[in-house]
């Protein structure tokens, strides 16, 4: 015969043979069959049939707890990872100055919210404009230069990309 011991609701032995026939104060022998909860559990974590009864339902009585940074998904039957937004509103993570929540991730904030913000000076904004500027010549106006130097377009074509470069990319005073 199978059968558990229990003590103050806690199964403290799984055991095969004839169950003991005298009785303890605060002891109790019960039949099982196929028993899987092992020792140390308390009976309210286990169903009638004195099975584990399944994880979704042992969070929810609060018989496990998530931890930290997790949180159980009943489609897989396990525990999952918080993604960055769900650890930021559970207070897991706080988010920095230069950072900001964009769909479910945390991502640094662009050169526009940062000095929206305050969080770079005037100085160090233009000086970001400048390498964008730089690179929009190189790629857009210089070819358009060597165009105008050999006589194929106008001066002033010219003049409008570099015109609409600045225009794309604004400086601060």
């Amino acid at each position: 015969m199978e059968y558990i011991k229990i003590e103050n609701d806690i199964v403290k032995g799984h055991y095969m043979g004839n169950m003991p026939t005298e009785q303890t104060e605060g002891v109790e022998y019960r039949p099982v069959k196929g028993y899987a909860g092992g020792r140390g559990v308390n009976l309210g974590m286990l169903d009638e049939h004195l099975r584990l009864k399944p994880m979704e339902i042992l969070v929810k009585e609060g018989w496990v707890k998530i931890p930290k940074g997790k949180k159980y998904d009943s489609d897989k039957g396990y525990f999952v990872d918080l993604n960055d937004r769900e650890k930021v509103e559970t207070g897991i993570r706080e988010l920095k100055p230069e950072e900001k929540i964009d769909g479910d991730y945390i991502v640094q904030k662009s050169i526009d919210e940062l000095y929206k913000d305050k969080l770079i000076s005037s100085d160090q904004y233009n000086e970001y404009i400048d390498q964008q500027r730089e690179a929009a010549y190189r790629f857009e106006a210089d070819p358009l230069g060597m165009q105008v130097m050999r006589g194929e377009l106008e001066k002033e074509d010219w003049l409008k990309v570099i015109k609409s470069i600045k225009d794309r990319y604004p400086k601060v005073k």
